[in-house]
Parts: C-alpha cells; sequence; structure tokens
C-alpha cells in the first residue's frame, strides 16, 4: 500500500517514475512522463515531509488470509491496489462519540507503523532528510 500511497509521489521525484506495482496494477490510468518530464522531477526535492495519522496491515485481495475478495473492492484506487486493509493487532482505536460510535473508524493509532513508515522512505532515499510534520488523533 506504501507504494500506491506515498511511492505514487516519492518514486517519480527520486527515480523519475512511478513504482513498478503501481504500473503493473494501473498502469493504464497513470500520466506516462516524457523523458524530459521524468529527468526534470527526478531529484527535485530538499527533503521529505510526512503526515502520518494510521497504519494498516495488508494482504492480496482473494488471498487465504484476506477478509474481501477483489471483486468487493471499491472500483478504481482501491481496486487498483488489489489489497485487503485493516488495522492491526494492538492499534488504539480513535475516540468515541457520546453514542459510543468512534469518530474515525479508519484510524488507529499505531507508533510501530509509524516507525515503519519513516524507515521505508529512509530507504528510498538514505540521505534525504524527512521532517514529520504531523502526527494526528482523532
Amino acid at each position: 500500500k506504501m507504494q500506491f500511497s506515498l511511492g505514487w509521489f516519492l518514486d517519480p521525484i527520486i527515480r523519475g517514475e512511478y513504482p513498478a506495482v503501481m504500473v503493473e496494477f494501473a498502469g493504464d490510468h497513470l500520466p506516462v512522463f516524457s523523458r524530459k518530464e521524468s529527468s526534470v522531477l527526478k531529484g527535485s526535492y530538499d527533503l521529505f515531509m510526512l503526515n502520518h495519522y494510521t497504519s494498516n496491515l495488508i494482504t492480496p485481495c482473494d488471498s487465504i488470509e484476506s477478509n474481501t475478495p477483489c471483486e468487493d473492492l471499491s472500483p478504481g484506487w482501491f481496486r487498483d491496489m488489489a489489497i485487503d486493509s485493516r488495522l492491526p493487532p494492538g492499534a488504539r482505536l480513535s475516540s468515541v462519540n457520546e453514542h459510543g460510535e468512534h469518530n474515525c473508524e479508519w484510524f488507529g493509532g499505531y507508533p510501530e507503523g509509524y516507525l515503519e513508515t519513516i524507515r521505508w522512505m529512509h530507504r528510498k532515499d538514505v540521505h534525504a532528510e524527512i521532517l514529520l510534520t504531523e502526527n494526528g488523533w482523532c
């Protein structure tokens, strides 16, 4: 999933192209960079800035571990990713309202996921500075 959510933006400015998995699953939806555009994009950053709210465990849809068949995924971005996504065990769920419902059902605080996201970004370019700009809670 990080290839689709972060790699979508990082890979073009680091490598001048989209992540291979995005091209494989969603290539017909992606704009194609000309050689010149790719060259201009590549290395066009000073630092990485990260807003991080939640982490998810993923499995390929239709795998034995998956809870969601591929055909049940929403068309577009979710189906292009071809993954089943859920909160990891131990994630802290969001606050609840006066009716006992979670304010943000998609949110689960998971510090290990935040750290792994930082490490993943660092592996993309070990010399780039990473500025942690936001880590919210709802």
